[in-house]
């Protein structure tokens, strides 16, 4: 069953605002080419993050979507979401 037409996906998978980055669409971070080199995951890679450390991240070159909880209320636990994605890329074998 299907929720979000294709079109609407598309348009939430499109950055809204052009500037300089990091690119958003509607709801997400999108990994654009201009940006990919600040990060792992694959060009058109989508993400988000929260309140209580919470991060999570959708890379359909991939087939891959990570998700981390931490419950922890503090801004300065990005490296721990930062090193749950690199070592879940370290892990994709081919």
């Amino acid at each position: 069953m299907r929720l979000l037409s294709r079109k609407t996906v598309e348009l939430m998978l499109t950055p809204q605002d052009v500037k300089d980055g990091p690119y958003f669409g509607l709801g997400f971070e999108i990994q654009t080419s201009e940006n990919d080199y600040r990060s792992i995951v694959s060009e058109g890679s989508v993400s988000w993050g929260g309140a209580f450390s919470t991060s999570y991240w959708a890379d359909p070159k991939e087939k891959l979507i990570g998700i981390i909880y931490t419950n922890v209320f503090e801004f300065n636990t990005q490296g721990i979401n930062e090193k749950f994605k690199t070592l879940t890329y370290q892990s994709i074998s081919d």
